[in-house]
């Protein structure tokens, strides 16, 4: 599905309860904000084998210092990837960085 697919589609299989925005954010501080503060999923277009899918982000957790910082995403994917899904998302090996040129899809309920 193409974001704006998504954006149509998922408040009226939900009958209004979710909401997917359609444009997209590049940067990984969005995505943060949006589980760390807003307690929101994000969702994320990717790629594995050439072949675009979407994954899931619902835990965070951020490395470095004030001028440079790391953003590290507890993430589920119903195809390639099921990391933390079965795993505690406490242990910091489950998360995993996006690569720099990710969108980000935020969710509201």
């Amino acid at each position: 599905m193409t974001p704006t697919e998504m954006a149509w589609s998922m408040p009226i299989a939900s009958k209004g309860k979710i909401k997917i925005s359609p444009f997209p954010w590049f940067t990984d501080f969005a995505a943060y904000d949006q589980i760390h503060h807003y307690g929101k999923p994000a969702l994320r277009l990717c790629s594995k084998s050439g072949e675009l899918h979407w994954t899931v982000a619902y835990g965070t957790y951020q490395s470095g210092n004030y001028f440079w910082r790391n953003y590290y995403f507890l993430q589920q994917d119903n195809s390639w990837t099921n990391r933390g899904a079965s795993k505690s998302p406490t242990a910091k090996s489950n998360y995993l960085r996006a690569d720099w040129w990710n969108p980000w899809f935020m969710v509201w309920d």
